[in-house]
């Protein structure tokens, strides 16, 4: 899987699918790794959308993280 093309809204929107497919808390770190590449990439391109695809997806990331570990917890499943 790779993102169709390197505009920022495409990488964006790769990223997404990205976390969405997210099962594990391995994966799920490893697209952390990647949306903090996206980030330093935003940044040294100055980019004004940098708060705006930061924050987008760093919400998506913590969404998943408890989507992910709840249902352990309920079950009372070490991490």
């Amino acid at each position: 899987m790779a993102a169709t093309s390197n505009h920022t809204g495409d990488v964006a929107l790769w990223l997404e699918k990205v976390i969405e497919s997210c099962e594990t808390h391995q994966q799920e770190d490893g697209a952390r790794r990647l949306v903090s590449l996206f980030e330093d990439r935003l940044l040294r391109e100055k980019s004004e959308f940098f708060w705006h695809y930061s924050r987008k997806l760093r919400n998506k990331l913590d969404e998943k993280f408890y989507e992910i570990l709840t249902p352990k917890l309920e079950n009372g499943t070490p991490s």
